[in-house]
């Protein structure tokens, strides 16, 4: 239920405030007792009455002193107090006016006129409570931030808070009644006036964004709450509007560095994504190219040797002539980037006196706007990134952050790349010098193998045939300790030249050089196995090419190596190899039942360096080949070597 105002009757006896309860009843209020002084207070502080029926003459504190009491209370001191007393006296008529009460009712009082005096006095608080309220309304409105304005169904301003006035830079006569498209932009008066219209979705807040004119015709973007009430009446719209001018500046600023950290975030995943020179390079140059536009973009490295920059890449108008360009370190724009480590921006290239012309453009294009930023790694510039346009002013300050940021991350990944580059040459010139050495170790072994055979080798079997002949010689009748030691130089110079034949195999097994790799495999195959117990199978998978000299071998001594790994570590029962040719390569593989091992830990490992396996690697690298090795803890282990013959 509804109720019209909220009265709070307090008197000590239940009996009278159940009388006036009764008689006002009917008038649609909400009642609320008290018995004492002290509960008015308290009932009066929590319900906030609109009206307050109060006896004087109460035990424990008299009505003037809760009137007192009340009006000392701010959110109570303006409810309206009607004292129901027996005294009618002058004297407590203006002791209860003096204590704050507002009208009186004397014991016993006609009902009628309770009811109406009581009416009165409510529908007088209403409207106080309306005013102050609009007092409260028109200070909310006037002390706003925001700028706020009412509309009429006509379009046209009826209201505009000091806030709105300062907005539009005007004063109040120079707004009110005017068009509310006075006051817009002309461009964005059309969908704003018709979120302000009166008609259409009844009370639904429209929130929106648009474009205000000044008096002085600035035009200002805002942001606008408006939504419909009625007003004396008549359909209005009320509208909140804010210049929201630095949060726009702010938004953009935003937008802007989010797409350039969207840049760089593309740039760098770009960048990084290679370590060949040429590729990041040509990388670099495409990214700022594109985000640009520049007639002309252009890499410039030093050359350590020389001291000079080279233009290594370029793009654009001229670069083709450009490309491979030498300057000295100093000269030009670019130079000049490079000498100071600075980042150098020139609006005319042509008024310059530092910008020089290294090329002859055959387009004849004449080059205006320059942007040099430099590479620099450790504090020392290395290179410059370079930016050129035909148009004076091209590249602007804003420029010039985003340019620096693509040139740091230029700068790594190039000085990366060079690294990579380095450290390539120098692998393969140490490569090349390990190929060498091994080629002059096998040139050696060969040639002092051949030495052993024709010179001891030959020497051991004359003296073998001499110790035949003696042998032969000797008369049935000599010592038996003749026989005994001419039987025991026989044996010796036997085992001598037993060892010189191993020792002729492992520098240069003949075998592999007359018969070529898969029967120099099966020959060592069985050299090993009766040296190690180890059994060894030797899978023939029709491979009848031959390869150079340089494969067999290294595949050879790749063998060795492996199978020599197999007896000092594998603890395997049986080692098997195979030898076949497939699209064009020639793939070895070996495979023994061994122990295994894990190849990670053994890669990643920062104690001495497993020879063994760096000296097949070697190898295998040295011939253009490549050698895999995959093994796990008790699973054996796996070399793969594959090769072109």
């Amino acid at each position: 239920m509804s109720y019209t105002s909220k009265i709070l009757i307090v008197d000590d006896l239940p009996a009278m405030s159940q009388l006036i309860a009764t008689l006002l009843n009917e008038e649609n209020y909400q009642l609320e007792f008290a018995y004492t002084g002290v509960e008015a207070l308290e009932k009066a502080a929590v319900l906030g009455p609109d009206l307050i029926l109060l006896d004087v003459m109460m035990p424990d504190m008299n009505g003037f002193a809760v009137c007192r009491a009340l009006r000392a209370m701010p959110r109570l001191a303006a409810v309206p107090i009607i004292m129901v007393t027996a005294l009618d006296d002058r004297a407590s008529r203006l002791a209860g006016l003096e204590a704050g009460a507002d009208d009186f009712i004397s014991k016993p009082f006609d009902p009628s006129e309770l009811r109406a005096r009581v009416r009165s006095v409510t529908r007088m608080d209403r409207y106080r409570q309306l005013v102050a309220e609009q007092a409260r309304y028109e200070r909310l409105i006037n002390l706003s931030p925001d700028g706020i304005i009412i509309i009429d169904q006509a379009g046209r301003v009826r209201l505009a808070n000091p806030a709105m006035l300062r907005l539009l830079g005007s004063g109040e006569a120079e707004v009110l009644d005017l068009p509310i498209e006075t006051f817009i932009a002309p461009d964005s008066r059309y969908d704003c006036r018709r979120s302000l219209r009166t008609d259409g979705d009844g009370g639904n807040q429209k929130r929106m964004r648009s474009r205000f004119l000044r008096r002085d015709g600035v035009i200002f973007p805002v942001e606008i709450n408006a939504g419909r009430f009625e007003w004396d009446g008549e359909p209005m719209v009320q509208a909140i509007v804010r210049d929201i001018t630095e949060r726009q500046q702010f938004e953009e600023t935003l937008h802007q560095r989010n797409q350039e950290l969207a840049v760089l975030n593309r740039a760098s995943q770009h960048f990084i994504s290679s370590l060949d020179l040429h590729q990041v390079l040509n990388a670099v140059l495409e990214e700022v190219s594109s985000l640009f536009d520049a007639v002309n973009a252009a890499v410039w490295l030093e050359d350590a040797a020389t001291g000079e920059l080279v233009c290594w890449r370029a793009i654009g108008a001229g670069s083709s002539s450009l490309q491979g360009w030498r300057i000295p370190a100093g000269a030009g724009l670019v130079g000049c980037a490079f000498t100071t480590a600075q980042t150098i921006l020139v609006a005319d290239a042509q008024a310059d006196p530092r910008y020089i012309r290294f090329v002859n453009d055959p387009s004849n294009l004449i080059l205006r706007s320059v942007l040099s930023v430099p590479f620099v790694a450790q504090g020392k510039a290395f290179g410059v990134l370079q930016l050129t346009d035909s148009v004076p002013g091209r590249f602007v300050d804003g420029d010039v952050g985003l340019m620096e940021a693509l040139s740091g991350i230029a700068a790594i990944a190039t000085e990366n790349a060079l690294l990579f580059r380095a450290v390539n040459v120098q692998r393969g010139q140490l490569r090349a010098l390990a190929g060498r050495l091994a080629e002059v170790q096998e040139q050696e072994q060969q040639q002092l193998a051949r030495e052993l055979h024709d010179q001891i080798g030959q020497t051991l079997t004359v003296i073998n045939l001499s110790l035949d002949l003696i042998g032969q010689k000797i008369p049935p009748d000599a010592p038996a300790e003749v026989s005994r030691h001419l039987r025991d130089a026989r044996n010796l110079v036997g085992q001598v030249i037993r060892q010189v034949r191993t020792v002729l195999a492992e520098l240069r097994p003949p075998v592999l050089d007359d018969y070529g790799l898969l029967a120099a495999l099966q020959w060592y195959g069985q050299q090993f196995a009766q040296r190690s117990g180890i059994e060894v199978e030797v899978t023939d998978c029709g491979v009848e090419m031959r390869c150079s000299p340089n494969v067999e071998t290294a595949l050879f001594r790749i063998t060795q190596e492996a199978l020599n790994n197999v007896a000092k570590h594998a603890m395997a029962s049986k080692v098997e190899m195979s030898l076949r040719c497939e699209d064009g390569r020639v793939r070895l593989v070996i495979v023994d039942n061994g122990k295994g091992f894990n190849v990670g830990r053994i890669r990643q490992s920062s104690d001495e360096p497993h020879w063994g396996f760096l000296t097949m690697q070697e190898r295998a690298l040295g011939v253009g080949g490549t050698l895999t090795v995959t093994s796990q803890p008790d699973a054996g282990t796996t070399v793969v070597v594959e090769v072109s013959p």
